[in-house]
């Protein structure tokens, strides 16, 4: 089984910045797949990390829809034969627990 570590949430920021090191840190039969559920910045974030010479896949997805999560989760296992390491970088919410009623 081959290696693979998703992280969402990674077409900007922290979360780009932790795809750009685990691709700089490949091994053999390593694969990082870059999540993301804007297609448009998705792809330009994977065009940046291409012209710098690494090879993430991208995989379109929206944490928020169960039917997203399934579907990459699918896609993940058929291709890769499942999955290592997933690494959840979304947006924190602009609440807290003072907020709830």
């Amino acid at each position: 089984m081959n290696k693979v570590a998703l992280v969402s949430g990674s077409n900007q920021g922290l979360a780009f910045a932790l795809v750009e090191a685990r691709c700089s840190n490949l091994g053999p039969g390593e694969s990082v797949c870059l999540a993301a559920s804007d297609p448009i910045r998705g792809e330009e974030a994977i065009r940046q990390l291409r012209r710098r010479g690494l090879w993430p896949e991208f995989h379109l997805l929206d944490v928020t829809e169960d039917a997203s999560v399934a579907t990459l989760a699918e896609t993940v296992r058929a291709r890769h034969e499942g999955g290592d390491i997933v690494e959840v970088a979304q947006e924190m919410p602009q609440w807290g627990l003072g907020d709830l009623p």
